[in-house]
């Protein structure tokens, strides 16, 4: 068992208890906590490769990239916390980020935002104004920064959005949401292989990571 897997048991049982690994309608969203430097970096690296992406771009290249990284490499890279809204899958630290508000703005004390901002009707187009922190981010987080954006950057909206409504996390939690206009997603549904209990140790290990 690897020292990947043994985070995610650790995780859930703090959640709930060991219960939870035997009934799936009992589990908890595991809540990692967001990386505030890998979250600005990520971002800033995204609008330096790809000058005047849109809102909706950033968020869906850093749930990309962030699920990904979980999958083959143990962790995800800015360990932000999924929500499924109307429009697919969100990364919350990161969207509030860049609306200039929340926890990665506050943790690093930003005064004001390092990139310019041009509206188009209703959507927001970025481009950065200050170079990103590479030091915050390891050579696998830029390999799979890199591949989120060669996959998204040919896609219209409409086919991100169909790519990224068709994620089964996504899918369980727009299920499940009721009258919510979003709702957070399982993480444990964002890894592809392995049992539950698997699953639930290297989530609860990622929880527990500093």
């Amino acid at each position: 068992m690897t020292s990947v897997v043994r985070l995610l048991r650790r995780l859930l049982i703090r959640a709930g208890g060991s219960n939870m690994l035997l009934n799936p309608a009992k589990q908890k969203t595991v809540a990692l906590k967001p990386k505030a430097k890998k979250i600005l970096a990520a971002v800033l690296h995204l609008m330096k490769e790809v000058p005047s992406c849109d809102q909706y771009f950033i968020v869906k290249a850093v749930f990309v990239a962030d699920r990904e990284h979980l999958n083959r490499y143990g962790r995800p890279i800015t360990f932000d916390t999924q929500w499924a809204l109307k429009w697919g899958p969100v990364p919350s630290a990161t969207y509030d980020l860049i609306r200039g508000r929340g926890i990665v703005v506050t943790e690093l004390a930003l005064a004001t935002m390092p990139w310019t901002i041009e509206k188009h009707g209703n959507v927001n187009h970025y481009t950065a104004t200050a170079e990103p922190q590479y030091s915050a981010l390891s050579k696998t987080d830029l390999t799979i920064l890199n591949a989120a954006m060669a996959k998204l950057k040919p896609l219209s909206f409409t086919q991100i959005h169909d790519l990224a409504k068709s994620d089964p996390a996504y899918k369980e939690a727009w299920k499940r949401r009721g009258s919510n206009e979003s709702i957070p997603m399982r993480s444990d549904l964002l890894i592809d292989n392995g049992d539950n209990a698997a699953k639930v140790e290297l989530l609860t290990d990622l929880a527990l990571a500093r």
